[in-house]
């Protein structure tokens, strides 16, 4: 400004001299000197007026929060600054040097705070700034901090406002140094200053008790601050944590320990507890023996609450998952479906512990995907994961025990920003019950549950099509209608669970017929329906043959089975034989549909039955 004005003035005299020239001497010389007389009245007027002014209240403010940062920070033995606004106003020495800037203050001293934090961590810094100033308690919250040699440093920053001092926060980082940092020299006005902070800020003596403590425990506890000097930290505190935390400050004041942080609670005077972070180290001042203790109590008592909070939920989506039949998972994408993590259910559907599959420490999950489904699980999940879809499937796993099951898993990618796959998430569940119950409902399909032969539905499927291929090519083929003659007396006599293990003996019998194509079902309680597909093994035969040679070849193969049924047979010690009526039907009849000819087969055994048991017959004849 001087310079601004020395200018201004050295060119008013210039021009001053220059425009006197075009006139008469005399101007030439009065009117350089008018000017010099005006400037001197202008500079006598703006000295008066500056040093009559009172100071803005900005430099007053500036000043106070100097004075107040240099000795409250300095006085702590955490790391510690001074912010006006954003903008560092002051750091100790603890402070420098944890960022590697010791002794350097000047490098950050006047600069923005975010100059010092990631820029990731600008927006959770602004958060964090705003909600210290709106609510006027400390708050804090995880930073990144960028060192001097540009390495990260995190820390829990916490910040705290001083009410006589309008937009300055208080910093201190949750980090302690290894060596300690002695307290440099302050003047008497130093307890006042601490008093401005939220903070409690104490000093104990060697035996744990308060020598020192500020107002912000008046405000935080309620007792008067005369009242606690002289008493030991540690009876403020809930009778559970009293003499752990007694120990430790021992450890603190002897040398033991370096530093103290722990969570405690502390009973105010209303007898409501507090949760409070307590930091704490020992240094020797100059001139005395033995060494104090400093440090402070932050309130945490909302963050507790929110942890608790969250625990709470944790526990109850533990406790739905612990419930849920099958095993929920995060996983990586790799060949081996290595786990990160997976629920208790874990156990239930591989017979492992969930730790046993953990990062693979006891068994990898891909080992227990079953051999033959290994590439077809892998390859279905790869295809639906190159379209970013989620993917469902079913398949076999072999637990602990050796048991093959079939699960059922769903399950999707977990996707950065970017696209990148960064885990697979999902649920597996044990199906072994349905699929069994598929097994089933397709074994009743094809086959019948007491005897194990072929269905009555595959049965006249392939009557139906063997009497269409005999329509278009002419080989003869014949229906045999097996009615077992006595067999209700077995059911009358033994019961009805006898009477199913004899019929089984009786069915496994019909396996000699061994001709392609044919078919045997249980046609009735105790009747059964043969299809002859292939007449050789009753006699040479050709398709130029008679019917009578068809039928012929019918009965000798009926014969043979008729004598198998007969044979006595043994269970649980009881002797039982059983004769059969049969009757047959030839397609050389030319029967109009399946079921014509399967009824002519029926009333040709009834007929056989009739005229004496144990007989065949050939329907029409």
């Amino acid at each position: 400004m001087q310079l601004y004005l020395f200018s201004a003035w050295g060119l008013t005299l210039v021009c001053a001299i220059i425009i006197g020239s075009w006139y008469d001497r005399d101007v030439a010389w009065g009117l350089p000197l008018v000017v010099l007389f005006c400037w001197a009245l202008f500079l006598l007027a703006g000295y008066r007026r500056r040093g009559h002014a009172p100071t803005p209240a900005s430099d007053l403010d500036t000043g106070q929060q100097r004075a107040w940062g240099r000795q409250l920070a300095e006085d702590l033995p955490t790391p510690a600054a001074v912010l006006s606004g954003r903008t560092v106003i002051f750091a100790n020495r603890a402070f420098l040097e944890i960022i590697g800037l010791a002794g350097r203050d000047d490098q950050i001293v006047g600069m923005p705070f975010t100059n010092l934090v990631h820029p990731l961590d600008h927006d959770r810094c602004a958060a964090l700034l705003q909600e210290a100033r709106d609510g006027g308690t400390p708050v804090g919250a995880h930073l990144r901090l960028t060192r001097a040699d540009a390495t990260l440093l995190r820390s829990e920053v916490r910040v705290s406002t001083t009410s006589p001092i309008p937009d300055t926060f208080f910093v201190q980082l949750g980090v302690t140094l290894a060596s300690p940092v002695h307290r440099a020299e302050v003047d008497d006005s130093t307890p006042e200053l601490v008093d401005r902070i939220e903070q409690v800020i104490f000093q104990l003596d060697a035996g744990a008790r308060f020598t020192f403590v500020n107002a912000a425990w008046r405000r935080l506890t309620g007792h008067p601050i005369a009242k606690a000097l002289g008493q030991p930290l540690v009876a403020h505190l809930h009778p559970d944590e009293q003499k752990e935390a007694e120990a430790r400050l021992q450890s603190v004041a002897g040398g033991a320990l370096d530093h103290l942080l722990m969570e405690v609670r502390l009973i105010a005077g209303d007898d409501t507890l507090h949760w409070v972070e307590l930091r704490a180290r020992a240094f020797s001042l100059a001139g005395d023996e033995a060494p104090v203790v400093v440090g402070s109590l932050t309130e945490v008592t909302r963050r507790k609450q929110r942890e608790e909070q969250l625990r709470s939920s944790r526990r109850h989506l533990n406790t739905l998952l612990d419930n849920v039949p099958g095993m929920v998972y995060r996983g990586r994408h790799d060949r081996d479906w290595t786990m990160e993590w997976v629920s208790d259910g874990c156990s239930e559907l591989t017979g492992y512990e969930a730790r046993d599959i953990v990062d693979n420490t006891r068994v990898a999950f891909g080992d227990l995907i079953h051999p033959e489904d290994r590439e077809f699980v892998w390859a279905l999940v790869e295809t639906q994961l190159a379209q970013s879809k989620g993917f469902q499937l079913s398949y076999r796993i072999v637990d602990a025990a050796g048991e093959v099951k079939w699960v059922w898993e769903q399950g999707k990618g977990v996707f950065s920003s970017t696209g990148d796959l960064l885990a697979l998430e999902g649920f597996i569940t044990d199906v072994s019950a349905r699929r069994g119950a598929e097994e089933e409902a397709k074994r009743r399909l094809w086959f019948d549950a007491r005897t194990g032969l072929a269905s009555k539905a595959i049965f006249d499927d392939r009557l139906g099509f063997v009497l269409d291929q005999t329509r278009l090519w002419g080989y003869p083929f014949a229906v045999l209608w097996v009615d077992l003659d006595n067999f209700g007396e077995i059911n009358a006599r033994f019961g009805r669970d006898f009477g199913d293990r004899a019929l089984a003996q009786m069915a496994r019998r019909f396996k000699v017929l061994k001709g392609p194509g044919t078919t045997v079902t249980r046609a009735g309680g105790d009747e059964f329906a043969v299809l002859l597909t292939d007449l050789r093994e009753g006699y040479p035969l050709d398709t130029a043959q008679t019917a009578a040679s068809a039928g012929e070849a019918a009965v000798r193969i009926a014969e043979r089975v008729g004598a198998m049924l007969a044979e006595p047979m043994r269970i649980d010690g009881r002797d039982l034989s059983v004769s059969a009526s049969t009757g047959i039907a030839v397609s050389t009849t030319h029967y109009p549909s399946a079921e014509a000819m399967l009824l002519a087969a029926r009333r040709a055994s009834t007929a056989a039955r009739a005229a004496d048991k144990g007989l065949c017959r050939i329907a029409g004849a």
